[in-house]
Formats: C-alpha cells, sequence, structure tokens
C-alpha cells in the first residue's frame, strides 16, 4: 500500500456467490462493491434518471411539434415560389416595355417605377399568399393549393420548364 501513496484500491465483486471476502474492507485503502452495494447506487440515482427522462421526453416532444409545425409549410412553399417568380417575370417585362417606350426617364425616375412596380407585386400577393399559409396544416389547404395553381396557371410548363421550353409555351399559348 505504501507504493499506491495514499491512493485506495476498489474492488467490485459481482459474482454470485461472493468471490472477494468481506472482511477485506477492514484494511486500510481498500473499497468494496458488491453487487447490493451497486444496486444501491442504481436505485439512489433512479429518482434522479426517471426525472431527466421526463425533462428530455418534453424537449423532444417540443421539438417534434415544432418540426411539425414547419412541415405544414413546406408543402405549399415551392407554389409560393413559383407564384412570386412568375409575378417577378411578368414585372420585369412591363418594366423594361415601359423603360422601351419612356426612353427620357432620369435613372431616379426609373428608379422610383421599379420600387412602384415592385409594391403593387407585393401588395397583390400579400392576401393569396397569407391565406395560404393561414391554409396551411387545415382541411383547406388542398382546396387554396389547387385554386392558387389554377387561379394563376402555376401548373404549365411555362413556370418550371427550361428556358426553351419556356419560349416554345408562349410562344405556341399565345403569351
Amino acid at each position: 500500500m505504501a507504493r499506491r501513496h495514499g491512493r485506495k484500491i476498489f474492488f467490485i465483486d459481482i459474482a454470485v456467490p461472493r468471490d472477494v471476502d468481506p472482511d477485506v474492507t477492514n484494511i486500510k485503502g481498500i473499497e468494496l462493491y458488491n453487487i447490493d452495494a451497486l444496486e444501491a447506487v442504481v436505485d439512489e440515482h433512479l429518482g434522479e434518471r426517471r426525472e431527466e427522462a421526463v425533462k428530455a421526453e418534453r424537449i423532444v416532444q417540443e421539438d417534434v411539434a415544432s418540426l411539425l409545425e414547419r412541415f405544414k409549410y413546406l408543402s405549399f412553399q415551392p407554389l409560393m415560389a413559383l407564384l412570386s417568380g412568375r409575378c417577378e417575370r411578368i414585372r420585369e417585362r412591363e418594366i423594361k416595355r415601359v423603360s422601351a417606350k419612356l426612353p427620357d426617364l432620369s435613372e431616379e425616375e426609373e428608379r422610383q417605377v421599379e420600387h412602384m412596380s415592385r409594391m403593387i407585386v407585393r401588395k397583390i400577393l400579400r392576401i393569396p399568399m397569407m391565406k395560404l399559409r393561414a391554409s396551411a396544416g387545415t382541411a383547406d389547404e388542398a382546396f387554396y393549393i389547387a385554386a392558387m395553381r389554377s387561379l394563376f396557371k402555376l401548373d404549365a410548363i411555362g413556370e418550371t420548364g427550361t428556358s426553351e421550353q419556356r419560349h416554345n409555351h408562349y410562344r405556341y399559348a399565345g403569351k
């Protein structure tokens, strides 16, 4: 024991019947843990582990609820992007058309027209987007998605295809 410099020796005896004599604890610097002592330690901490498990369950439930809330909105995010993109392309096309007709606009006037057109698009899209968001996860969600796709023709190849497909689609559709 002198070579251990005061460090204890631990014996763990989980055998049944016991392999280590309980009297070994009478020797200074020796600790003995048998199956009964280990069970007592486990039982002592069981309540704490149960409390922590309840806390962990609560955290998991909150995170799952948060994820489910986010997933509700994923179903129509592509639709909203298509609608915004379509409106933005229309806005840009009309800005180019107006700019060609009014070549004498100053930079400030062009900036004002650009800003005004963005605000008009934003205001027009605000209510449909709000309705779509509000319908997320409800029985009306599919109805609103179908209505938006139909009203704004968002299933057309012109909204999702390649630039060549869009060109041909608009050319043959008379757009």
